[in-house]
């Protein structure tokens, strides 16, 4: 009932529209999307552990209980996780939706940006979700200093010139200055 009576409210307020006005897509998967249904069944889901961990306590069910307790207590992370995934995949959407309107010949572009904030989420959601923090940690530290040796290196050779001559201009004024 609870279920039901969110669904109809989030329904009413118009927020299964919301979606739509976030991502401006065309998208079949995204036309068909609810969230008012998917908040509705994600209550009323929860809403029935509860009791159904209560009736285990009830009956004396311990290990069944301690179980469930276990289940409901990694609620909240599955919840925030669930949220750092949906917001990063609407907001990389979004600024692959506006890079495009921009600079409609920049899809490259606009598919590496979706891309890194999509894998910056699903590093952020592992951590939430509490998935072997150091290796997530690590392995976030390992590409983001890749990827600067990546740069460091092709900016070094390809401002090869640049820096030879940025360093005869350094030696001639410190051959002046020994002078």
């Amino acid at each position: 009932m609870v279920g039901k009576l969110l669904e109809s409210i989030l329904s009413s307020v118009g927020a299964d529209g919301l979606i739509h006005k976030i991502t401006a897509s065309d998208n079949d998967k995204l036309r068909d999307f609810s969230l008012s249904q998917f908040t509705g069944n994600f209550v009323r889901y929860i809403m029935l552990l509860f009791f159904i961990v209560e009736g285990f306590n009830f009956l004396n069910f311990e290990v069944l209980q301690s179980v469930g307790e276990g289940i409901i207590s990694y609620i909240p992370y599955l919840v925030s996780a669930v949220l750092i995934m949906g917001i990063a995949f609407f907001v990389a959407t979004w600024v692959e939706g506006l890079i495009l309107k921009k600079f409609s010949n920049s899809k490259a572009i606009a598919i590496i940006t979706k891309t890194l904030i999509i894998a910056i989420a699903i590093f952020m959601t592992l951590s939430q979700l509490g998935f072997a923090r150091p290796i997530v940690n690590s392995a976030f530290i390992i590409i983001l200093g890749s990827l600067a040796v990546a740069f460091a290196v092709s900016f070094g050779i390809g401002g090869r010139d640049f820096a030879a001559n940025v360093l005869k201009k350094v030696e001639k004024k410190m051959d002046v200055v020994e002078e």
